[in-house]
């Protein structure tokens, strides 16, 4: 886990996947749990997670951290847009959406870019 202002590294966990029913599957998420308690243990209080799209880390997230905003890195969520686009472009009424889809998700991981590049850190939400 690293601060987004200071850039310090708050927490660092290495697990073996013994620790976790020798499933390396479950390795990442309860990495993130033991990173999440102790720096609870610490008193750090935690804004805003920022992950990649991990389906076990979003369900921690939702089920033990509610009250903290979860969002996914900006390559994830151009993904995931990209995603969403193209299922909605297999409706028939939709269907000019899926020659678009490369655009808007190439226009919209430019405009991720810019604001990096120009220290936005909060990604515009988008409702679908």
């Amino acid at each position: 886990m690293m601060d987004n202002e200071s850039k310090k590294i708050l927490s660092l966990i290495t697990m073996d996947k013994r620790q976790t029913e020798k499933k390396s599957s479950n390795m990442e998420k309860a990495c993130f749990v033991r990173a999440m308690e102790e720096l609870a243990e610490n008193g750090v209080v935690v804004s805003e997670v920022v992950t990649d799209a991990h389906l076990q880390i979003g369900a921690v997230m939702k089920n033990r951290f509610p009250e903290i905003k979860h969002s996914h890195d900006i390559w994830h969520a151009a993904k995931n847009l990209g995603k969403k686009i193209v299922a909605a472009g297999q409706n028939k009424e939709c269907k000019e959406l899926l020659g678009w889809s490369r655009d808007i998700v190439n226009h919209n991981d430019l405009d991720f870019s810019l604001q990096s590049a120009n220290n936005v850190v909060q990604a515009p939400e988008w409702l679908f």
